[in-house]
């Protein structure tokens, strides 16, 4: 039956070709059902944490979701929290509320002993590019003490934080040796 189906077909545009006629326009085949998908992909632990804490800034109250034993990752235990940051040229401090997962809190550690902990911060926080974020790094050595910085952003529908140089995403990795080493993610609430 299809051999015959197709034949007539042919047959079809050969007549209509000699007739001076077009042969009717192509149609594109239905795409086979078992054809393979690509699946989609699938983020770190870590990133997949980070997200939830991200959509969590929508909750009323802030990050309410969450459960009281949140992690990050094994080892970065999460919690409300405030953190001052300082913006613009004035380095004018802000105080935001928000959400903080420690990495690591070692009063009197050098920055040697951190050093291994911070590059596996910059590691998580890279591999969450795959989901379309975007890292800056910064280093400031204006006080005497290293402070490092991972501000990660994209472009997404989240609320974002109004900075005097403007508009921000609201996650940020901190590292700061005053006192020693705390090296924490902190998402700041809308």
């Amino acid at each position: 039956m299809r051999l015959i189906m197709t034949g007539a077909g042919l047959l079809a545009l050969a007549f209509a070709a000699a007739c001076g006629g077009s042969p009717p326009p192509e149609s594109v085949a239905p795409a086979a059902a078992d054809e393979p998908v690509a699946p989609p992909v699938q983020l770190a632990p870590v990133c997949q944490n980070l997200e939830r804490i991200v959509a969590a800034r929508r909750d009323t109250p802030a990050f309410a979701s969450l459960p009281d034993d949140f992690a990050l990752k094994d080892g970065a235990s999460c919690g409300a929290a405030d953190q001052v940051i300082t913006v613009g040229a004035a380095q004018t401090p802000v105080t935001f509320s928000g959400y903080a997962c420690v990495y690591k809190q070692e009063p009197g550690a050098t920055e040697d002993a951190a050093w291994p902990v911070w590059q596996g911060v910059m590691s998580d926080a890279s591999e969450c590019g795959a989901n379309g974020w975007t890292m800056l790094t910064n280093t400031d050595i204006s006080s005497g003490a290293p402070t490092r910085s991972i501000l990660l952003f994209r472009d997404a529908d989240a609320p974002r934080l109004v900075l005097p140089e403007g508009p921000t995403e609201p996650v940020r990795f901190d590292w700061s040796q005053d006192g020693g080493q705390t090296i924490l993610l902190f998402v700041a609430a809308p």
